[in-house]
């Protein structure tokens, strides 16, 4: 028993020493810095986003706030990155997958600020999330679905 548990142990290690493809690593790292925060809370919106630099850009390439943006909240990236495996299902008739779980998550939408002082409303649910996934990585939040 003791050794199925140290291999259990030492594979999800490797696991996390496993790295996305340069292809496919900055859409990877923008799509965590984006969707992804351990310590997210409803008040947090303001901050992380700006923290973050999250923000969309206009015709001429100006920083506008973001309407909405969704964090998941989970304890470690790997259950986001399964959803592209075993932890997910093919959503539909589409490329996206929908995880198997439903996840907590923050929804910040923007009030009436204006960039770079945007000004977000934080709202929780727990949802099942769907993810567009490239080379098993995920890389595209395409939307939460309720239970």
């Amino acid at each position: 028993m003791h050794i199925l548990y140290i291999c259990a142990v030492t594979l999800q290690h490797i696991s996390f020493l496993k790295q996305p493809p340069e292809d496919v690593k900055h859409r990877y790292e923008k799509f965590m810095n984006q969707h992804f925060e351990k310590s997210m809370t409803v008040q947090k919106c303001d901050r992380t986003i700006n923290f973050k630099d999250i923000y969309q850009l206009d015709s001429r390439g100006n920083k506008l706030c973001k309407d909405t943006n969704s964090f998941i909240y989970s304890s470690s990236a790997s259950d986001i990155i399964n959803i592209c495996d075993n932890a997910g299902k093919r959503y539909k008739n589409t490329d996206f997958r929908i995880s198997l779980q439903p996840f907590p998550i923050i929804t910040c939408s923007n009030g009436s600020g204006r960039y770079p002082k945007c000004q977000y409303r934080g709202h929780n649910s727990n949802r099942y999330i769907v993810i567009g996934c490239a080379e098993g990585w995920p890389v595209h939040y395409e939307k939460g679905v309720l239970p």
